[in-house]
């Protein structure tokens, strides 16, 4: 009988070189005719017939797992893993691997089991070793465990001491590595040259710096160690039932506690406190997800009403936040060395400054601080008080300050600032629509109700204005190997913006409206580092009192229009709206500091309008036709009356209806003619949308889009010409910068849309609904730049790469054409 079977194995083969290190010869390389294989109870659990191989057993205290998804209660098959090495040379070994990701820190204890028997050639007790590393890497960064293997002779008969001897089992406690980093720490050897110790039978060893926190690869060897005879080995080795023991049931706790207390109407306090001990976690976590830091924190924040200590008609209101927190974390283990537990670190230091500065540096600390004055104003105490422009009410403030400091292990500082200040502007009037004939007695007529309602606001709806000013500093420094700040300059983050924003709004007269909004960007520049010179901070301040560096200017007016047709009887059954809006906007270019490299004046600004032109209308044909009262008779029909008819007397002659066949006229007349009022409604709108961009331009905005000196980009760019001479009145002007190179291309663009809906109803439940609609658009494209051939003012600028495109879409009718025979057998 013969049996195939593939055998998927987790342990590779490791290639590179394991030869001792030392003031040696290193060999040439050689084959020691090294396999890897598996040995198992059921195909290796006997001597043969002659007794010329060691069966293979359990080990002491190892039971074999019942196969639950098998009807027939069995046994598993159990194996260990086979290392056979042949002519093994003085000094050198071999060994397999093993990558994975596992934390070991929580467990006490590694075991493992191993076997020893002579392959080929005689073979003593102690002459071999087994080894295994676990680290990081295979050769940087490893623990490794040595111990003598005792080799089992053939011959029989066999106990599992005698397969398995204790003196080949490691049985090591994982402190017993973490002591021998430790002190090889603390004498201050060379962590890239391996670092030995015996702990009893063991020979231990570690270099670099290994995690057990972290294991990505185990290594299993076996190693002929340098002896006076020097001779090459052969052995097989078993290696079985790796695994950790004794793990850390240390409980762990944590509490929270929480404070709300209402001072009257004066503060509204709120307080917190936790804390969290090591090995805390719940139920469902695992011994790897336990907490592995002491956490302490607790914050406080209150809102106070600080205008409550003013008198009560003061109408001055001051809302007020604050608060505060902090927290620090003690880790359980040192984080720059993870294997080794603080508390021994700490022991390891004897001065006491540098303990108590030690342990600072390997805390988290974090703090927070904030205090914030929100919409900070004054309200009127009078009721019915009149409004002025002037009113300090009009007025609020706001404030705020935040800073956040944190330190930890890599960090030896971060701090964060921020500062906003806000005034805001708002002023709504009442009153102010004069209607001069509003009362006037002489105008009683329909058709002079256009002059009647005549009427015009001298008043704005609304006026709003706000500043904003935000300001974002951090700093960071990190430390270095050594655990100090030299050679590492900090790191700055700076954001300082300046913000406004206008609104006016303004019902010129109750059909005409108008509204303007604007807003500006800008950026205060600062010098770079911290503003710890009186220079550097005048830099600032001149800046500010510059409003800063334009970066974005947006701009939009807007007129909607409804036209008066309702004023007379003749046009009263149609409406219509009419609106025009213009939009322009300015956006800065790249910029340096550097004058040489300033690219916002090679590249120059962008600066772009838009303009849209809308009429939104409705014709209720419904209106029109009740203007005649014989047609409002059939679009309003009388109700039913309720009453029933009076009975005929008995023996009364009843006399012939001579109206019956006027009714029955008249019912078809009004069908008819309702059928002639089919169309009721219709909807139509219609808008033209527009836009320029002018790439290169070299002006900056100073008031509603235009420059300094009141010419750029002129007045009708401003309120939304779409006339392309723009761009030679720019270049001649000198508006543009003289960029040869200008990739940005001059655009255009035009949209329109037209919307028409119509309903019909022949007779009353039946409706049709008609949509017709119209789109289309178009843009134009080119590159508008100086001449690359004639440098200097006045070079001429010429168009390049012109294109054109667009799109076109429109609703068709198809009922005529719906029934048109295709070919004359169709």
């Amino acid at each position: 009988m013969a049996k195939f079977q593939l055998v998927g194995s987790q342990w590779r083969t490791y290639q590179g070189n394991l030869y001792q290190r030392g003031l040696y010869e290193i060999p040439e390389p050689y084959d020691a005719k090294f396999n890897v294989s598996v040995v198992n109870i059921e195909e290796n659990g006997s001597t043969g017939d002659n007794n010329e191989r060691i069966p293979y057993v359990l080990p002491p205290g190892i039971k074999r797992d019942y196969d639950n998804t098998s009807p027939i209660l069995r046994q598993q098959n159990e194996q260990s893993l086979l290392l056979a090495v042949r002519e093994l040379r003085d000094r050198d070994a071999r060994a397999v691997y093993k990558s994975l990701t596992t934390d070991l820190i929580n467990y006490k204890r590694f075991k493992m089991f191993f076997h020893a028997e002579e392959y080929d050639t005689p073979l003593e007790d102690d002459e071999v070793t087994a080894f295994v590393r676990l680290g990081t890497d295979f050769e940087d960064n490893y623990y490794e465990i040595e111990l003598p293997l005792k080799v089992t002779r053939k011959g029989g008969p066999y106990t599992p001491r005698d397969i398995w001897p204790e003196e080949n089992e490691i049985n090591i406690a994982l402190d017993d590595l973490y002591k021998l980093k430790a002190r090889r720490n603390q004498l201050g050897i060379n962590t890239d040259l391996p670092f030995m110790d015996t702990v009893g039978i063991y020979r231990l060893t570690v270099k670099g710096r290994p995690e057990l926190q972290t294991v990505q690869t185990i290594m299993i060897g076996i190693r002929n160690p340098e002896s006076d005879d020097a001779q090459p080995k052969g052995v097989i080795v078993w290696a079985n039932e790796m695994r950790v023991t004794d793990f850390n049931n240390s409980a762990g706790w944590a509490a929270n506690a929480y404070l709300n207390a209402k001072l009257a109407d004066f503060m509204v306090l709120t307080a917190s406190t936790r804390y969290t001990s090591f090995n805390f976690g719940g139920i469902q976590q695992r011994i790897a997800q336990m907490t592995r830091e002491e956490t302490f924190e607790y914050d406080v924040s209150a809102n106070v009403a600080l205008d409550k200590f003013l008198p009560s008609n003061s109408g001055i209101k001051i809302p007020m936040y604050f608060s505060y927190e902090n927290m620090k974390i003690t880790p359980k283990f040192d984080p720059l060395d993870p294997d080794i537990p603080l508390k021994a670190s700490l022991q390891a230091i004897d001065d006491p400054d540098k303990r108590k500065n030690y342990k600072k540096i390997t805390q988290e600390r974090m703090e927070r601080r904030a205090v914030n004055f929100t919409n900070v104003r004054k309200e009127k105490t009078k009721e019915g008080a009149k409004k002025h422009i002037y009113d300090i009410e009009n007025i609020s403030l706001t404030y705020a300050y935040a800073d956040a400091r944190q330190s930890n292990v890599n960090t030896e500082s971060y701090v964060l600032k921020s500062h906003r200040g806000a005034i805001a502007y708002n002023y709504s009037p009442q009153g102010g629509l004069v209607e001069p004939f509003k009362n006037s007695k002489g105008m009683k007529s329909k058709y002079l109700q256009l002059i009647k309602d005549f009427n015009f606001s001298v008043l704005p709806s609304n006026i709003s204005f706000r500043a904003d000013l935000y300001r974002r500093f951090a700093r960071t420094q990190l430390r270095n190997s050594d655990l100090t700040t030299t050679g590492i300059r900090p790191t700055y983050e700076k954001f300082f913006t300046f913000n406004r924003i206008y609104n006016v709004r303004w019902a010129l007269t109750k059909s005409l409206s108008f509204d303007y909004n604007a807003r500006a960007n800008t950026i205060v520049d600062e010098p770079f580092g911290d503003l710890d010179t009186q220079e550097k901070k005048d830099v600032m301040w001149d800046n500010l009192k510059k409003f800063g560096r334009m970066k974005n200017f947006d701009q939009n007016m807007s007129f909607t229009y409804r036209v008066p047709l309702n004023k007379f009887p003749v046009t009263d059954w149609i409406n219509a709206d009419l609106r025009y809006s213009v939009g322009y906007s300015w956006n800065a270019g790249a910029w340096s500091e550097i004058d040489s490299l300033n690219l916002q004046k090679a590249l120059g600004n962008i600066v772009q309008n838009n303009r849209e032109m809308g009429v939104n209308g409705k014709v209720d044909f419904v209106k029109l036709y009740n203007k005649w009262k014989f047609l409002r008779e059939i679009n309003t029909p009388p109700r039913r009356s309720s009453r029933s008819r009076s009975r005929v007397r008995p023996g009364a002659t009843q006399k012939k209806d001579t109206t019956e066949t006027k009714k029955r006229e008249m019912k078809g007349l009004k069908g008819f003619a309702r059928f002639l009022m089919m169309v009721r409604s219709v909807n139509a709108t219609y808008n033209v949308r527009e836009g320029t961009m002018l790439p290169g331009y070299a002006r900056t905005p100073y008031l509603f889009g235009m420059d300094k000196s009141w010419s750029a980009p002129g007045w009708d760019f401003i309120f939304g010409s779409q006339d392309p001479a723009v761009r030679d009145r720019a270049s001649q002007n000198g508006w543009l910068v003289l960029d040869t190179l200008l990739s940005t291309p001059f655009t255009q663009m035009r949209s329109y849309d037209l919307n028409l809906k119509a309903l019909l109803e022949p007779f009353k439940g039946f409706r049709i609904n008609f949509d017709a609609r119209k789109s289309a658009t178009g843009n134009f494209m080119d590159v508008f730049r100086v001449d690359a051939d004639i440098s200097g003012e006045g070079g001429d600028y010429f168009s390049m790469n012109t294109s054109r495109t667009g799109s076109y879409s429109i609703t068709i009718n198809t009922m005529g054409t719906s029934f048109v025979k295709d070919f004359a057998d169709n």
